[in-house]
């Protein structure tokens, strides 16, 4: 991995800290989603290099060709929080709700959920 990463020039490895950055604070990507386009392609170019990167950081990218969208996901559970059981219960409502939004609207669009909703 890190012999390829050398090979890469500047503007390869910036992109390479750009899409893996990405992906770490999206925890995904897709193809069809202008802001994402890009690093997409990118991580597909090098997804052996990125499986490779993430795996020592106990992350593992999971790759839907057909939806078009790279996933992260990390079996480490000092990533997670523990929530309260009202911050459960609202946070459930909202993800019902995106859940219900996201039906009528493309990866392309932003979901939009307002306070007159809940």
């Amino acid at each position: 991995m890190l012999s390829t990463y050398e090979q890469m020039n500047v503007t390869q490895q910036n992109e390479f800290k750009d899409t893996a950055n990405k992906l770490l604070s999206a925890t995904f990507l897709s193809r069809d989603k202008k802001d994402n386009k890009q690093n997409y392609y990118f991580l597909m170019s090098y997804k052996e290099v990125f499986d490779e990167f993430f795996k020592i950081l106990g992350y593992e990218i999971i790759l839907d060709q057909q939806m078009g969208a790279v996933m992260l996901e990390g079996a480490n559970a000092a990533n997670t929080l523990k929530l309260k059981r009202d911050e459960s219960i609202i946070l459930l409502i909202l993800r019902t709700l995106y859940h219900e939004k996201a039906k009528d609207t493309s990866l392309n669009e932003n979901i939009i959920c307002s306070v007159s909703d809940i």
